[in-house]
Order: structure tokens, then C-alpha cells, then sequence
């Protein structure tokens, strides 16, 4: 499930590279995207150009995967470096968008 709100000033291509980035993991993960919101953020946070959301996922599992947790075989999505996520969103949303093929490095990995 995804659940996006933008501020009255926002730029609904945000919108776009957000939902975009997201169904890049889905699809990579192999996990459907099956549900989703966007609306107009409401409230104090209306001025502006602000994009906030989550995602989250709803489901039964045999045991919590939290990484102490981790065991041989588990499946593993990460992104390598030192705040790659984080520096390639700022690149996308600064326009800087050659940056993103440098920094963002998603790995599956299998744990052993």
C-alpha cells in the first residue's frame, strides 16, 4: 500500500519519480504494488510544495524478518554505500539526475 499527499505547491511530477522509484522496488522485489492514496496534504503542512507519504505492507509471515533475525537462505534487499538512498532521492528531486546511475546500487542478496 502506498499512501502520498502533496502540498498545494507541489509539482505532481514529484508524484511521478516518487511512484516511479516505488514501482521500480515492487518490481525488483517481486512484491505488487495492491493498494494506494494520493490526496492534497490537509492542515498546516497545505502551504507549499511538500511531498510526504509511506508505504507499507500487510501480511502473514512465518517469522518477523528483522535483521537480527537473519538467517542462511533469507532473501536481502539493500542499497550499498553510505546513504545512497538518500543522496539519490536528493539528486532526483534536485534535478541532478546524472547522479542517480552513480549512487544508487540495489543489490539482492542471499544470506549465507
Amino acid at each position: 500500500m502506498i499512501d502520498t499527499h502533496l502540498g498545494d505547491d507541489a509539482d505532481v511530477g514529484k508524484l511521478f519519480d516518487f511512484m516511479a522509484g516505488v514501482s521500480t522496488i515492487s518490481e525488483l522485489a517481486q512484491v505488487p504494488i495492491t493498494a494506494g492514496s494520493t490526496l492534497r496534504i490537509g492542515g498546516d503542512m497545505v502551504i507549499g510544495n511538500r511531498l510526504v507519504g509511506g508505504i507499507s505492507a500487510v501480511g502473514i509471515c512465518n517469522r518477523v524478518l528483522a535483521r537480527r533475525n537473519i538467517k542462511v537462505g533469507d532473501k536481502i534487499l539493500m542499497t550499498e554505500g553510505a546513504g545512497g538512498g538518500t543522496i539519490t532521492t536528493t539528486a532526483i528531486y534536485s534535478g541532478n539526475h546524472h547522479v542517480v546511475n552513480e549512487t544508487l546500487n540495489i543489490k539482492f542478496l542471499e544470506a549465507s
